[in-house]
């Protein structure tokens, strides 16, 4: 399996601001975000359609170019925000059976694809599938025909047992799912069950923790908000475990949708003192210092921060996705070197622990999975 990132974690920077969000500093392109995700040495991205700014065969054969050049996998991600509308949707339809097109012109053999969507989950389910189940059933032969399955993926709108209903009832190796490890807790159902069941049907992931956010009403689809991986209630390590035996290799790829940014107040290892996850920090990476909102691993959320430092009085600030490695992994944290065991992050990680004279280390994670399944929760 693979570490890898969806462009949605950084939708405000292509333009798409929740209205409890504040706006971003700075506009990104999607080249932006490629050479962001090189720069991370992840292993692949999961793109967005919708922030594509053109769709034209010599756009698309740039994008593709570049992804060959740094290496990177990747998903073509066709649906947001609505996808087929529960198969109400023809004309949804239409765009996502030319998007196959799309797909192979950026060399992606997994198209993610979009049923429904929490603004359909309180219209009755059953009609829905039976037209989903006509919708993915027509479309297969043209996914087989270009020789790219689609991952349907679970939008906020059906449980793990409905999604398995759609995907049996298609029954062709051309659909599987999009497993997200959050959106099955916004419909109160087990994600580690869901797992269970659908992981054979996996095709690519969402990876990412939630936790439920004070001030903020129960019926909202953010009141279980984005966190930091392995500081929320959704237990990456055993959904990691179905997906492993399974013999799943595509991506893990973070996403993050609403972060509790503005929402979330921590504190500071150390102090007593209270800061505000909307606080801006000084990020360095070796090459000088650079501005930014703690995007880390393009998740909205707050990096791991210590503010005791003996070898100077700045507080140190992790940015960038954490890869395991063997033995020690060094990353720098704005001038100095931190080492980093085995370790930890796909995203965000959790408050790292003092270690020795002001060095910043990760614990180690406690379980390693069979071919140096990376860590999903920090320690």
């Amino acid at each position: 399996m693979k570490v890898g990132i969806d462009s949605y974690c950084y939708h405000r920077f292509f333009g798409e601001v929740y209205p409890q969000q504040p706006p971003p500093p700075r506009p990104m392109s999607l080249e932006d975000f490629l050479r962001r995700a090189r720069d991370l040495d992840v292993d692949g991205v999961s793109l967005e359609s919708c922030f594509f700014p053109r769709l034209d065969g010599s756009y698309l054969a740039g994008i593709k170019s570049i992804l060959d050049e740094y290496g990177l996998d990747r998903v073509y991600a066709w649906g947001h925000p609505d996808g087929l509308e529960g198969g109400a949707n023809q004309q949804a339809y239409d765009d996502m059976v030319a998007s196959f097109e799309r797909a192979r012109a950026i060399g992606a053999d997994v198209m993610r694809v979009v049923g429904s969507s929490l603004m359909f989950r309180n219209q009755p389910h059953e009609p829905q599938l039976e037209r989903l189940t006509r919708m993915f059933s027509g479309a297969v032969p043209i996914a087989e025909k270009y020789g790219i399955r689609m991952a349907v993926e679970n939008h906020i709108d059906f449980t793990a047992d409905e999604m398995l209903r759609l995907l049996t009832a298609v029954d062709s190796p051309y659909l599987g799912i999009n497993f997200d490890t959050g959106n099955f807790v916004r419909l109160l159902d087990d994600p580690v069950k869901g797992m269970e069941k659908l992981a054979r049907y996996v095709y690519a992931t969402h990876i990412k923790d939630l936790k439920p956010q004070k001030g903020v009403g129960a019926d909202e689809w953010y009141f279980f908000s984005s966190t930091p991986v392995g500081d929320g209630i959704v237990d990456n390590m055993k959904l990691a475990r179905p997906l492993a035996r399974a013999g799943y290799q595509g991506l893990l790829a973070v996403e993050i949708d609403f972060s509790a940014r503005g929402l979330w107040r921590g504190r500071r290892r150390g102090r007593g003192e209270e800061h505000s996850g909307v606080e801006e920090d000084r990020c360095g990476g070796g090459t000088g210092e650079r501005h930014s909102q703690r995007v880390t691993a393009g998740i909205e959320a707050l990096s791991p921060t210590h503010s005791d430092n003996p070898s100077g009085g700045r507080k140190n600030t992790f940015c960038g996705v954490y890869r395991p490695q063997d033995g020690e992994h060094f990353l720098g944290d704005g001038g100095r070197q931190v080492g980093v065991h085995r370790l930890v992050a796909v995203g965000v990680v959790a408050p790292a622990a003092r270690h020795g004279a002001g060095d910043l280390l990760t614990t180690p994670c406690a379980a390693r999975l069979p071919g140096a399944w990376p860590c999903l929760a920090a320690g």
